[in-house]
């Protein structure tokens, strides 16, 4: 099929990667845009639903403020207006059965200062003695490392494994072992080179603002609001493309009747989607994406009367440490976190389940059954809840074990000269701003190339 008069970029996949990459190319090129999904609903793993005055994220509640793409996004589609900040802060950490506050100082790994260390009630005196002395340990210049070996290193086993693992291992429900600091955390691995040490930074460099932003109405105001700027894109939704032909002038998809021609396809889906795309169009592209590995999890949301509650719930929930517990990983108190979650009287809590080296989930029902024991056991609520839902994603994590960074190298250096891009949490980072920065990049490099 001969060229079209402007390029025509195909963006598979709808979540905030391909919106993101669809957006930026219309502000930024006149070319002709197409953007399929599998799915019948935009958003990927960003959904919020409404039921009975709470409004329930399926996906993730919030945006991480540390990273510069989103907030700018937030400003383009002019939605500051729209964005709040949590209303209470702080967590805990659940070690046998027990929850346990977690100090200022330790809440998040940039601020970790002596007093939190000595406030920790759950590190023994002889953790804080080897933690207390980081400074002193001598750099170790790594390529790259795992996250329980790199804190072990810095700080011993056991602040690795009650503080940094929960944390930085827990949010992606990875192994710890496994997964690797260069791709998930560089900037602690600069931090050493460049100072020797990560513990005691000045505080007053450290910004007050709140660390995740969320929205009035939920995450999907985000998706709505770059829905709502596509102008151009034309978005087909519950459709495939499996039969993509290459050739000299560009890419045709022989699933569309007539078959249509692009300059150029952005994969913007999870890797294990692209694998199957690319499969015979770009068979060694394919193999490596096949080699990135993935963890199945599920959030059971639960909603209460207040009163059936033994009393307030005071921070924003709590991380289980991965060794302590097989399938329960943490737990957020959406409604003590987030304003205007649940209507008055009422209380909204999410647990999450699952990860990469665990056993393997039970069905919804099962964990329906497990969600309300967590609730009676952790927070002593005995009453039933007033709903539970459940939403499952089966491989939906992808897993940043070691060498990750070095294989998506291999991914893109076998996709050069090509006429397709992969970008999105499977690659070079999993956040919403990593999304939205990796989208947006995509776009950038293609126009760039047709430009």
């Amino acid at each position: 099929m001969p060229p079209a008069d402007k390029p025509h970029v195909l963006i598979l996949g709808g979540g905030i990667t391909g919106l993101a990459a669809a957006y930026t190319l219309e502000r930024e090129t006149d070319f002709d845009i197409t953007l399929l999904d599998t799915n019948p609903k935009l958003g990927g793993k960003i959904q919020t639903h409404r039921q009975d005055g709470f409004t329930i994220e399926e996906g993730p509640d919030s945006v991480f403020a540390g990273k510069v793409a989103a907030l700018e996004l937030i400003s383009q589609l002019e939605l500051e207006d729209e964005v709040i900040e949590p209303k209470s802060r702080g967590y805990y950490l659940l070690l046998d059965g027990r929850l346990h506050r977690v100090p200022n100082g330790l809440a998040t790994l940039s601020r970790v200062n002596p007093d939190g260390i000595e406030e920790a009630d759950f590190l023994s005196p002889d953790a804080k003695v080897r933690a207390l002395a980081e400074p002193t340990i001598p750099p170790e210049i790594v390529v790259d490392e795992s996250i329980s070996h790199f804190f072990t290193r810095r700080f011993g086993l056991e602040f690795s494994r009650l503080v940094a693992e929960p944390i930085l291992a827990g949010t992606h429900a990875g192994d710890p072992s496994k997964l690797s600091m260069r791709a998930l955390y560089p900037h602690f691995l600069d931090r050493e080179a460049q100072y020797g040490s990560l513990a005691f930074s000045d505080q007053s460099k450290v910004s007050a603002g709140p660390t995740f932003l969320s929205f009035r109405n939920g995450m999907a105001t985000l998706i709505d609001a770059i829905h709502k700027r596509l102008e151009r894109t034309r978005m087909r939704q519950g459709v495939a493309a499996t039969n993509l032909v290459e050739s000299d002038s560009g890419v045709t998809n022989k699933d569309s009747f007539p078959p249509e021609w692009f300059s150029h396809v952005l994969c913007a889906m999870p890797a294990t989607a692209a694998e199957v795309v690319l499969s015979l169009v770009k068979p060694e592209a394919s193999k490596l994406l096949g080699e990135i590995e993935f963890a199945s999890s599920t959030i059971a949301t639960a909603a209460y009367d207040a009163d059936s509650l033994p009393g307030e719930l005071h921070g924003t929930g709590f991380l289980a440490p991965f060794e302590e517990y097989s399938q329960l990983t943490g737990s957020t108190w959406t409604s003590s976190k987030w304003p205007d979650r649940a209507p008055q009287e009422r209380v909204l809590v999410r647990f999450f389940y699952g990860g990469d080296s665990r056993p393997p989930l039970p069905n919804a029902d099962e964990l329906v059954a497990q969600t309300r024991a967590n609730a009676q056991t952790i927070l002593g609520i005995r009453a039933e809840p007033l709903f539970t839902k459940v939403h499952e994603y089966p491989r939906g994590l992808p897993q940043y074990t070691g060498g990750h960074t070095a294989l998506v190298d291999q991914i893109e250096e076998s996709l050069t000269g090509t006429s397709f891009t992969v970008a999105g949490s499977s690659y070079r980072g999993v956040g919403i701003p990593d999304c939205i920065r990796q989208g947006r990049d995509a776009a950038r490099k293609i126009a760039k190339e047709f430009g």
